[in-house]
């Protein structure tokens, strides 16, 4: 007794009784006394009669309910493929979002990016534009101040010019009052004097 008890395993006869195994015997046993009800047709096909065993032991593998449906354990697996599923949608409807959320964010980004480059243009051509204003303005009033270098130059010589034939008008004056005055005629003191000095407001 001792010896049979340290054997490594027992013969299935001893194993406890499992009530999946003797439903699907009974499924068999049911399956076998329906095919020998039937009458033999010696027409049909091997074939057939083949694919008709496979589709039995398809049918029979997995537990079912004697109402023929499927088990619990087969309706808790499809909820989990369809959890499993809605959760895929889910994730892929949440990544479509995230990635339009994360577009419109760029489109964003990308025209803030362009305001704000367009108004550093603005600003940039505005200080080219009163650089430009100013350059002109520096010019021409170097210009001016050149025009007005020249006039004063002018100005000069033209005083000049007015202060010499001030002399030669006083010069003229002074012999014609002296010949006048030592009781020469007109006719005599023009002929020693010579013509006016040439006015200087006539060239």
């Amino acid at each position: 007794m001792a010896e049979h008890n340290s054997s490594p395993t027992l013969h299935r006869s001893l194993d406890p009784p499992n009530p999946e195994r003797a439903a699907s015997r009974v499924r068999v046993q049911r399956q076998n006394e329906n095919l020998e009800d039937k009458p033999f047709n010696d027409d049909d096909d091997t074939d057939e009669d083949d694919q008709g065993a496979m589709n039995v032991d398809i049918r029979d593998n997995g537990p079912r309910r004697q109402d023929g449906h499927v088990s619990d354990d087969a309706d808790l697996e499809m909820d989990d493929v369809n959890a499993v599923n809605d959760r895929r949608n889910e994730l892929a409807r949440q990544k479509e979002r995230n990635d339009e959320r994360r577009h419109i964010e760029k489109l964003v980004m990308l025209r803030r990016q362009h305001v704000n480059l367009m108004k550093y243009k603005r600003e940039k051509l505005g200080f080219v534009h009163r650089k430009m204003d100013l350059h002109e303005s520096n010019t021409k009033a170097k210009e001016r101040k050149v025009e007005l270098m020249d006039y004063k130059a002018k100005t000069k010589e033209r005083i000049v010019e007015l202060q010499i034939y001030e002399a030669k008008m006083r010069r003229w004056y002074n012999k014609m009052d002296l010949f006048i005055k030592s009781g020469k005629n007109w006719e005599d003191v023009s002929a020693l004097t010579g013509p006016e000095p040439d006015s200087i407001f006539n060239i």
